[in-house]
């Protein structure tokens, strides 16, 4: 699950505080001197400098808790700095930041003398060496190929819990705290052990079992099936498997049936009690019959040894009960009762013998056999009356055995002293009690019934403590598949909804496509109008265009006649002037002539011919002007032709432009038009095309939901044939109840409240009695065949991928884990910070790479879920993206980017369709998985949100908070359900079952705490070890 898992530091001894601004003046009481060290060669950062800062300072300064905001896992972050600026300055060692905080010349020292992890103050050596490097330029690179990491055990104190999970049935959890993972049985609300990696205790680092890892653990994951539990640390990741109940060995077969079985305060000795009338005595270390006692003449119905295991007790149905010596079967007693004895009990300091009769009474007798007188029947010391019907089952407690525990066929189980014969206290079982035991302390009492039940009481005032009834593992079954049912029913109407919108874009295409069809048919009937109107402006404009080109044609001629008329009369004019020039001269020559007559002929005649000169030209002149004045008329009748012919065109061509731009725009409006048809039926093939899809996926999950209901109503009615009558019951030196049933198992359960532990078949044949041997069961069954079984369960450790010294595989811690659905792979992330972020992906079986994500990204990850269907995965980190990628060939499908800081978490919807993310911008996000779209942002977080899950099938998300709380919000409206408190720090880590009822969360105060999801109430609180604990020890179990 999924569910939280990431990181918030690394391997840490001290506390590396906030910078502090006022240097300390002079070299005052408490500065630490700094060794000089001469060396030619170069201080490497990774091999020398990296492990102090391992040791002392990578707690609060790596690149996921950089307290200051400083960074101190690489040179370059060093000089990056933090609030204070550079931590170191090259070049300058004794001025550098670093050196004046850890040597105590500046405030604040590091580590500060309250720091609560015990850390020391940096050596003399280890501050000359960091000032060297300094000095030398404060290089390196951090590769991880410098070698191996010289482990040292955790400080005592350092106990954070970064990472928690819950199995899918909610009846596991795990916490990565420290080092250590430590589990816990959920529904009985108990701490049931740590793992542990045997090779740590080989390399003699620690040396008590119950260390996981040398360093931090970062993530853990269950697989779906609960049975495994992965953790990540630096560079490895280690996977443990549940081996539950193993069967201890097999004990010699009885020598007939049955009956019943009881074993010694030991555990040493088992008697079973044997339908033939005999019991046989089996030393369960040796596994042998050391001896057979009896001689009864009916079935032997119960057993009970003596206190202190030398005395055995024997009721049969023949009406006696007898009483042997163990250790040679001697017989010591022999008591005759009214009634067929169902059970037998020692009881006050084994002075007495109980009897539990058919005849509804219970009787005591001595142990030792009394005087009775010739003739006469031995009485009972007491006879207690109350019970309704045969007493089927009696045990003897407190602290002289003065008490007795009853149960009987009325229904009932009793509470009784022996010594004064008086009951205590009745309790109401509700149907025929078969068995009852008591704890060793006397506190609780159980009783089992013919009825299928179990019922769990305090003994002190007969409340009802627990009840318990039928197979739990099948009711689990049940409810897993009645939640796969409704799931599937979901995606079903998911795939429904899908269907239906999918054919409401049909139909909305399909309404679309008549709408633009109808509308290019009225673009073309609007075209061919604006076509035909185009017509005769254009014929008018073509006409007008002659008339104007002749009108010009005539204007043109006509000023071309008006510039030779003009030239006419200028020219007539000159010829005027010479003629008058010449009448004037010859004139002249006239009057020159005087008297002499022939010279006045000649000169004369010159006048005549001036003066007809003069006459001629005149006349030409006034042709000339004539001439004018009609050209000058006519150009101005050109010219009025050609404006009225011009005013013609300029009109005919605005229409015809009009009506030519209103075709162009009928033409553009009917190409848009076809362009809207043709896009309108891509479309509408498309939503064709859609509903295939659509409708087979509906189809399919019609089905799959159709299969699983009918799966689900079948294991549902499968469960009533599951509760079988118990026939026996018995608790363990540990507290916890084992019962015997007539379905051929063996069944466990909490000794605190009842819940269901664990269940094993037994023999194959319905189980006749149980005896518990310390936390052992020994069975006896119909079939004749006694067996020895482990009851408690323990992880084995079955695969360590990766190396602590190694970057081969992973190159730094593996901060999240991840099972898929199936259970078949197992993805691990985390990466380098500031270089890279890696994903890559397990086969469970044989822990072989079966697939690494390419660049996932680009810095580190920090969350990682598979999707239900395990078709995808979810990845989120440093780099601020969520992103997912297919399982099938890792190809990326799709990032989603908002987050303003790292996201810290990421998980997915039951149904696959969104995702939800936190982040340290102290928001949570919701996505639309199919489109990329950010849903929803939910804010109000006044610190990180660490990590998130969805709770159960709801559409409610869980997430952890720097605020001390665990927070439940509605992912459909952003609302606040309820916040989980008791946290007293930083909570790192939260998970939540399957079934969406339990949430735990652990962080910084080192605490796991449980709480029921629906209403915020506490279940249980699991405060971390003392310092003197395993933390710092490797004590474990």
């Amino acid at each position: 699950m999924k569910l939280a898992k990431k990181v918030f530091a690394f391997v840490m001894a001290l506390s590396l505080m906030p910078f502090g601004s006022n240097p300390v003046a002079g070299q005052e009481e408490g500065v630490i001197a700094i060794e000089e060290i001469k060396r030619e060669d170069k201080v490497d950062f990774e091999k020398e400098i990296l492990p102090i800062f391992r040791r002392n300072c990578l707690a609060c300064h790596n690149s996921t808790d950089a307290e200051s905001d400083l960074v101190m896992e690489t040179p370059a972050t060093l000089k990056t700095g933090g609030f204070e600026g550079p931590a170191v300055e090259a070049g300058n060692g004794k001025e550098s930041l670093i050196i004046q905080l850890a040597s105590r010349a500046r405030e604040s020292f590091m580590p500060p003398d309250d720091n609560d992890v015990g850390a020391k103050q940096l050596t003399p050596k280890e501050l000359g060496l960091i000032k060297l490097w300094i000095d030398q330029g404060a290089e390196g690179e951090v590769s991880g190929t410098g070698g191996p990491v010289s482990w040292q055990p955790l400080p005592a104190g350092v106990n954070p819990i970064y990472a928690v999970d819950i199995s899918q049935n909610g009846f596991y959890a795990a916490a990565g705290r420290a080092n250590q993972v430590f589990l816990y049985h959920v529904p009985s609300r108990t701490e049931i052990g740590r793992l542990s990696d045997p090779s740590i205790l080989e390399s003699g680092i620690y040396e008590n079992p119950g260390v996981a890892f040398l360093d931090i653990v970062q993530s853990v994951a269950f697989s779906p099936d609960g049975n495994r539990v992965a953790a990540g640390g630096y560079r490895t990741v280690k996977v443990w498997q549940r081996n539950a109940n193993s069967k201890a060995g097999d004990l010699p077969a009885t020598a007939d049936v049955p009956v019943s079985a009881v074993a010694s305060a030991d555990g040493k000795l088992v008697a079973i009690g044997l339908a033939n009338g005999s019991a046989q005595i089996i030393d369960v270390a040796t596994q042998k019959v050391v001896s057979s006692v009896g001689g009864h003449g009916g079935p032997v119905n119960g057993l009970a040894f003596s206190t202190d295991g030398t005395k055995l007790a024997t009721g049969s149905a023949d009406k006696t009960a007898k009483v042997f010596n163990v250790a040679d079967g001697a017989e010591l007693r022999v008591v005759t009762t009214p009634a067929a004895i169902n059970d037998v009990a020692f009881a006050v300091e084994g002075t007495l013998v109980v009897t539990a009769n058919e005849d509804n009474k219970l009787r005591t007798w001595p142990v030792a056999a009394p005087e009775v007188p010739e003739g006469e029947t031995e009485a009972p010391v007491k006879e207690l009356n109350g019970h309704g019907g045969p007493v089927t089952s009696v045990q003897a407690y407190g602290a002289r055995q003065e008490l007795l525990a009853t149960g009987a066929k009325d229904n009932t189980a009793r509470l009784w002293n022996a010594e004064g014969g008086n009951q205590v206290r009745s309790l109401n079982h509700g149907g025929p009690v078969t068995a009852v035991a008591v704890n060793a302390d006397g506190t609780k009492v159980v009783s089992v019934s013919d009825n299928k039940t179990g019922k769990l009481w305090n003994a002190a005032d007969g409340k009802q403590l627990g009840e318990f009834k039928g197979d739990y593992q099948a009711q689990e079954n049940v409810a897993s598949l009645q939640r796969a049912s409704a799931l599937a029913n979901k995606v079903r109407d998911n795939a429904k909804k899908d269907l239906d919108d999918a054919n409401a874009r049909k139909k909305s295409e399909d309404d679309n496509l008549t709408k633009v069809k109808e509308a290019l048919t009225k673009a073309d009937e609007d075209l061919k109008a604006k076509t035909e109107a185009a017509v005769k402006p254009n014929a008018d404009l073509k006409a007008a265009d002659e008339a104007l080109k002749a009108a010009t044609a005539a204007q043109e001629k006509a000023v071309a006649d008006q510039t030779n008329a003009q030239k006419a009369v200028d020219d007539a004019a000159v010829a005027l002037k010479v003629a008058q020039e010449a009448l004037k001269a010859a004139q002249v020559e006239l009057v020159g002539a005087g008297d002499d007559q022939a010279k006045k002929d000649a000169a004369q005649l010159k006048v005549d011919a001036a003066q007809k000169g003069v006459t001629d030209a005149t006349a030409n002149q006034k042709t000339a002007t004539d001439g004018k004045k009609a050209a000058d008329t006519a150009v101005n009748t050109a010219n009025a032709e050609q404006k009225k012919t011009d005013d013609a065109q300029k009109a005919a061509a605005a229409a015809a432009q009009k009506a030519n731009d209103e075709k162009t725009a009928s033409e553009r409006a009917q190409a848009a038009a076809k362009r809207s048809v043709e896009r309108a039926e891509t479309s509408v093939q498309k939503a064709a095309d859609s509903i295939v899809g659509f409708d087979a996926t509906h189809k399919a999950e019609e089905a799959a939901a159709v299969k699983a209901k009918e799966i689900a109503d079948k294991a549902n009615a499968d469960l009533a044939a599951t509760e079988q009558s118990y026939s026996s019951v018995a608790f363990t030196a540990d507290g916890n109840i084992a019962v015997g049933s007539v379905d051929q198992r063996i069944w466990t359960f909490s000794g605190e409240n009842g819940a269901a532990i664990d269940g094993f078949a037994a023999t194959g044949s319905p189980i006749k009695a149980i005896a518990a041997v310390g936390n052992q069961i020994v069975s006896v069954s119909e079939n004749k065949s006694v067996a020895l079984w482990n009851t408690g369960s323990t992880w084995d450790l079955i695969q360590t991928i990766g190396n602590p010294d190694s970057a081969d595989v992973f190159v730094d811690r593996v901060t999240a884990l991840d099972f898929s659905a199936d259970g078949q792979l197992l993805a691990a992330a985390g990466g380098e910070p500031s270089r890279s972020g890696e994903i890559k992906i397990f086969n469970v079986e044989d822990g072989s790479l079966a697939m690494e994500l390419d660049e996932p990204h680009s810095d580190t990850v920090f969350a990682v879920d598979f999707s239900r269907d395990g078709q995808y995965i979810a990845s989120c980190g440093s780099d601020r993206f969520i992103k997912v990628f297919q399982v099938n060939d890792g190809s990326f499908v799709r990032s989603f980017e908002g987050h303003t800081h790292h996201v810290l978490g990421v998980a997915w919807s039951a149904d696959g369709r969104e995702l939800a993310s936190s982040g340290a911008d102290m928001v949570v996000k919701i996505w639309d998985f199919r489109t990329g779209d950010q849903k929803r942002t939910i804010s109000g977080f006044s610190k990180e949100v660490t990590s998130i899950s969805y709770v159960g099938d709801s559409t409610n998300v869980v997430s952890s908070c720097g605020d001390k709380n665990v927070h439940i919000k509605r992912a459909d409206n952003g609302g606040n359900v309820r916040a989980l408190s008791g946290a007293t720090d930083f909570v790192y880590s939260v998970a939540v079952s399957a079934d969406g009822k339990t949430v735990i969360a652990g962080g910084q105060d080192s605490t796991v705490r449980f709480w029921k999801a629906d209403d915020g109430q506490s279940l249980a609180t699991f405060d971390a070890p003392q310092p003197e604990g395993a933390v710092a020890e490797g004590e474990g179990e």
